[in-house]
């Protein structure tokens, strides 16, 4: 998911869009379960 922010250009009529915020959600979740399977071995 990502979330969107319009800018404009100077004096000119067109719109330059720019993603302030990346949601790695798969990546996010995927760091979770390997931190947690390793807390889980080191016991």
């Amino acid at each position: 998911m990502e979330y969107i922010t319009s800018r404009y250009s100077n004096n000119q009529r067109k719109v330059s869009y720019r993603i302030d915020y990346w949601d790695n959600y798969a990546k996010l979740r995927a760091r979770i379960k390997d931190d947690l399977t390793n807390q889980i071995n080191e016991l």
